[in-house]
């Protein structure tokens, strides 16, 4: 359904856009308010790209209403989500650090930017930002469990299991605790998997040493 809304949206703008440059080549001055229009319905027509999954084409009219200075950042950030869905992860980092600066108390952004730097590799930088932003929000539940998924992502498990068992004993009642359940699960599983392999190491090295084929 909302591929069908996405898509409606994109062909709208389309038109519109035509409509719009039409007129801009009957005239000879093209007012403020005229751009502001186009760029609001190139963000439109991006947003219905993105929401069809067709980045390069949500890319190049995010771009072009980032012109406008009024929508810059909205662009921006549309930008940066579609370079992190790219796996473009350096670009993503450069477009959401510069927003960052403007707005280092948005939650979405800090949330998106801080992913971008793990995904890049900056991993002590991504989770300096977000527990930055946990600890300035003691009170939200969804943040401490957003924070627990960044701690896995990241790779740190242990401490991601200890940060969710402190989640539960903070928000109990939480509906959180349900989407932390199946996190849990995954963290349990990759500790798991990462305590087997040294065993399975060494295992390896006596039957070496032993000259006997491990069974």
């Amino acid at each position: 359904m909302s591929r069908r809304v996405s898509a409606a949206q994109a062909a709208f703008a389309a038109l519109r856009i035509c409509a719009l440059a039409l007129g801009f080549l009957l005239v000879s001055c093209v007012s403020g308010s005229d751009r502001q229009a186009l760029a609001a319905e190139y963000l439109l027509l991006a947003d219905g790209y993105a929401g069809l999954e067709d980045y390069e084409k949500a890319l190049f009219f995010y771009e072009r209403a980032a012109e406008d200075p009024a929508l810059q950042n909205t662009a921006q950030y549309g930008m940066g989500r579609m370079y992190a869905l790219s796996g473009n992860w350096d670009e993503a980092v450069r477009l959401f650090a510069g927003l960052y600066a403007q707005d280092p108390e948005n939650e979405i952004l800090v949330s998106s930017y801080a992913y971008a730097l793990a995904s890049s590799g900056n991993i002590d930088e991504s989770l300096r930002l977000y527990r930055a932003l946990r600890d300035s929000r003691p009170d939200d539940a969804r943040l401490a469990a957003d924070y627990v998924e960044l701690l896995f992502a990241a790779g740190k498990y242990a401490e991601a299991e200890a940060e969710a068992e402190s989640v539960r004993a903070e928000f109990p009642d939480s509906g959180e605790i349900a989407t932390l359940e199946d996190l849990e699960e995954r963290i349990a599983e990759a500790l798991g998997t990462a305590e087997s392999a040294p065993d399975a190491a060494g295992t390896e090295a006596e039957s070496a040493v032993s000259g006997e084929p491990e069974e």
